[in-house]
């Protein structure tokens, strides 16, 4: 609030370059949230605002620092934020949307499985805080429950999608996480045959993703990992089959052979090759290595020809 709410939006949003200072939602200086604030004329700004995609980065501060005006903060905007945006059809337990919705793309899609799993991460970092009080536990379970149910009841049309399997994973994630609701069970598996359909739909004979684009194909391998993971440490591994991975073999191969030994991409598609760092793809390369860790060749990528 001292800071007129200046809120991380995405890095091509910035009132000020230097000093980096992010756009301020309190345009009247009141300490008012204008959630409906848009500094520029384009939709992808209030689409990414609706993800709260400074949250991880403010809960980990608290988490270092262990000073309470980033939890109060974290708290304060999202009880704000649910107030002026509550869940349409949470109230009747009717969740259905259709696309030309205006909440459709706050509470389905990706907006709210991006947001959804930034705030169940949340929780780890501030529940010690004094600030985490049983009223805001009350109505931020009460949130992750209608992120859960809006997304499932409004996934996007389009099957073979990594949007899709975003939102798949985002219910995935709040069922293994808050085993607690009486729906968890069910959402689990509803998204792991999900996950086994997707698996099956969205990779060509050959291994390349059927959106054609390397950027969002390097994307949905990282979520079929992360989604085997998290099952993983939450003792659910044995949902999945155990060809899991093997399946997504020729998947990791394709990103081996389509790049040039320097480590860069072509701009194929909607690829775009600026943000996938040589970095980015060794981080990747030591996931394919954990998925296969058979294979030498990815060994090989992944330690620049080291091992």
């Amino acid at each position: 609030k001292e800071n007129g709410y200046r809120f991380y939006v995405g890095d091509d949003y910035l009132e000020s370059e230097d000093p980096v200072e992010y756009y301020s939602f309190d345009q009247n200086g009141d300490g008012v949230i204008e959630w409906d604030y848009s500094p520029v004329e384009v939709t992808s700004f209030t689409n990414l605002m609706h993800r709260h995609p400074w949250v991880g980065s403010v809960a980990q501060v608290y988490y270092k620092t262990k000073d309470e005006k980033y939890a109060k903060s974290l708290v304060e905007v999202y009880l704000d934020w649910l107030k002026n945006h509550p869940c349409p059809g949470a109230e009747t337990g009717n969740y259905v949307m259709g696309m030309s919705h205006p909440s459709y793309r706050i509470w389905s899609n990706l907006a709210s499985s991006i947001r959804s799993t930034a705030y169940i991460t949340l929780l780890s970092y501030i529940k010690h805080s004094v600030h985490f009080t049983p009223e805001f536990l009350s109505e931020y379970l009460v949130s992750m429950y209608d992120c859960a149910e809006s997304i499932r009841h409004n996934y996007y049309f389009k099957e073979a999608s990594n949007i899709r399997l975003t939102e798949v994973q985002a219910v995935l994630y709040l069922a293994v996480l808050l085993p607690e609701f009486l729906k968890s069970q069910e959402w689990l598996d509803e998204t792991v045959a999900s996950t086994n359909r997707l698996l099956e739909v969205m990779m060509e004979d050959d291994g390349c993703l059927v959106e054609k684009d390397m950027h969002y194909h390097i994307s949905v391998l990282s979520t079929f990992y992360g989604i085997q993971a998290q099952l993983a440490v939450t003792g659910h591994e044995s949902e999945l089959p155990g060809d899991y991975f093997s399946k997504l073999s020729n998947s990791t191969h394709l990103v081996r052979d389509i790049m040039y030994p320097d480590y860069s991409m072509e701009g194929l598609n909607e690829t775009r090759p600026e943000n996938l760092s040589k970095n980015d793809l060794i981080k990747n390369f030591k996931k394919y290595v954990k998925m296969l860790p058979d294979d030498q060749t990815l060994l090989w990528a992944s330690t620049q020809g080291k091992e």
